[in-house]
Parts: C-alpha cells; structure tokens; sequence
C-alpha cells in the first residue's frame, strides 16, 4: 500500500468518488443533488488522504463506503440502508473496472503496482483511461435508465433487496481481499481495495 499524494487526491480520488456516487445512486433510481455530490465526493477524497496511510491493510475501501454511506445519508436525506447498498454497489463496479483495466494495462505494458506509486504520471494516465471507461458506463446506465432496483418508488418492498445487494456486496469485497491476500501477485486490486 502506497500513500497518495495532495495532488492525487484532486486530480484522481475527487473524480473517482464523483462517479462512485454517479453510477451507484442511479443504478438505484435515487435523484442525487450535483453540488451535494461534489461536496461528498471532495469530502470522501479528503478522507482518502489520511485512511490510506493507516496500517488498515485491506480495510481502507470499508472504511471509505462506510464513511460515503454516512455522508450520502445526511447530505442527500436518505435512508441509511438505500446509501449503503448505492455506495457499496457503485465501488464495487468501480473496483471492477480497475481490475479488468489495470490486468491489462499491466499485462500489455509488462509493468506493475509498484510502478504506479515510482510513476505518478503512469498513475495519472491509468486513472484516465479508468476515468473514461467509468464515464462511459455511467452515460449508458443514464442514457438507457438501467436500474438494478427502483429505490425511489418501492420503498415498501425493498427490504429484501437492499439486504440481498448488502450481503452479496461485502461477499465480494471479501473476496477480493483474499485473493490479494493467498495471491500476492494479484496485485491490480492492491491500488483500490488496499
């Protein structure tokens, strides 16, 4: 685990979180405030400065959802369980997307983790190339009014939803946290799950 610099965390983690919220919230069907949105995301990135220099292997991106949830909660007034299944949910498909990309990118380039913290620039184009792919997906989750579940207008009958996206969203968090832990050489979620 690499601390990050100030920079990055206005050049990369504000832009990550943004679309953390963007894709996770509207997968949901839940109107999020664009002010609000930048609030937490620069709030989140904040953040992301200190945890990520705590000793807290493996719990850093718990204690980020965790912190975007509470945040989610009281800036956008909503319940705390539909904030938590949107913030767990919009990592987790942000996770994806480094993984597949930085496996790739890694592969083609024959360079690693370690170069991402030597090599701030190869760091700040990666991002980029993450950045775009992300923004993609969210313009066709918008475009085409993908939602996994209606959250906005079956908050009776969410229940079992939004328990169903909890546990199966920490089953993978869990996942992927051993396999960075029993393969050490998986080292593309290191950058965003450590």
């Amino acid at each position: 685990m690499f601390a990050i610099p100030w920079y990055t965390v206005i050049l990369e983690s504000i832009p990550q979180m943004f679309l953390i919220i963007k894709i996770g919230f509207e997968l949901f069907n839940i109107k999020i405030d664009l002010g609000k949105t930048i609030a937490i995301s620069t709030l989140i990135a904040f953040c992301t400065y200190f945890i990520r220099q705590a000793p807290l292997f493996g719990l850093h991106t718990l204690v980020l959802v965790l912190l975007l949830a509470l945040f989610a909660t009281f800036f956008y007034k909503i319940n705390w369980w539909y904030s938590l299944v949107s913030s767990l949910t919009g990592t987790m498909i942000m996770g994806l997307i480094e993984k597949v990309w930085l496996d790739v990118i890694f592969e083609i380039t024959s360079t690693s983790v370690d170069d991402l913290s030597a090599y701030t620039w190869f760091n700040m184009i990666i991002f980029a190339l993450i950045l775009i792919m992300a923004s993609l997906l969210y313009v066709i989750i918008k475009r085409f009014h993908f939602t996994i579940y209606d959250l906005n207008n079956n908050e009776r009958d969410a229940s079992l939803t939004v328990i169903v996206i909890i546990l199966s969203s920490c089953f993978l968090l869990l996942s992927f946290s051993h396999s960075i832990v029993t393969n050490p050489e998986n080292i593309a979620f290191k950058t965003f799950y450590c």
